[in-house]
């Protein structure tokens, strides 16, 4: 899994990828024009999964939190300036957490950690504090409260919660997407100020977007990028060459790739 942020404080967009079998996270610094130069690795627990980014201790640097499969923990590793971090701080979760999202849900200005755990068929919500302790996210049906989107893997669908802005949420709300949607982003890729759902789907080896209309409801787009991808499992969203257009990051777990593909227009 990855993310995208700037690590190294210097303006340009770098990303962190999970390596799940060596036990670490890889931090790509970019450079100009969209490309990325040297690397820095840090330490995780056992079988890290996902990862996710922002400033939990309002230390004005880009912090990273990791979720840990097999310890049943996140980890929040706190940026000490100019690509350096502190030791990883652990947080209990329910059994095997894998996706994570960072959103200020309680609207407090301190951002908190939303946790999906696979066997605990359940999602942990991680209230931030001073000092750094503490699915998609967005706002779908534009009331300026935070909603969280889940996927289903066995299902084929994905679950939208709509925030009441508090931190409680409605019951699920389900769309049908390809086979087994194992990551999913958020962005206004056709710029009518409505968040869009990026999905990249394991069963069918491709990545879907679906349209958001603004009022709880979506519009399912033809499937995009198919014939590329093979077991697209995290798929994240940011300006990567500075066009003002959304692109769109996608790891490859059986091909050990990392894409990134430059949108124009959609």
């Amino acid at each position: 899994m990855q993310a995208a942020g700037e690590f190294n404080q210097d303006g340009i967009l770098d990303i962190v990828v999970v390596n799940a079998g060596f036990n670490s996270i890889t931090i790509f610094f970019g450079t100009d024009g969209g490309s990325f130069g040297s690397t820095a690795s840090i330490a995780t627990d056992f079988l890290p999964f996902a990862v996710a980014v922002g400033d939990f201790n309002n230390g004005t640097y880009t912090d990273i939190v990791v979720s840990n499969g097999y310890s049943n923990k996140i980890a929040v590793i706190l940026a000490l300036g100019n690509g350096a971090y502190a030791t990883p701080i652990n947080f209990t979760t329910g059994s095997e957490p894998e996706s994570i999202f960072v959103v200020d849900v309680n609207n407090n200005n301190r951002l908190d950690v939303i946790v999906v755990n696979y066997y605990s068929n359940c999602v942990s919500v991680l209230l931030g504090f001073d000092g750094g302790r503490f699915a998609a996210v967005g706002d779908f049906n534009n009331d300026n409260w935070t909603d969280l989107v889940v996927t289903n893997n066995s299902g084929g669908t994905l679950s939208i919660y709509f925030g009441f802005g508090d931190g409680a949420f409605t019951n699920q709300h389900i769309w049908t997407v390809g086979d087994s949607p194992v990551w999913i982003a958020v962005g206004d890729f056709n710029q009518d100020n409505r968040l869009n759902i990026v999905v990249s789907t394991y069963g069918c080896h491709c990545v879907e977007i679906l349209l958001g209309l603004g009022n709880r409801n979506f519009q399912r787009q033809t499937t995009i990028f198919s014939g590329y991808i093979d077991y697209a499992c995290s798929t994240i969203v940011t300006d990567f060459n500075n066009d003002n257009y959304l692109d769109v990051s996608i790891a490859n777990f059986s091909l050990n790739q990392l894409g990134i593909f430059l949108i124009s227009c959609l």
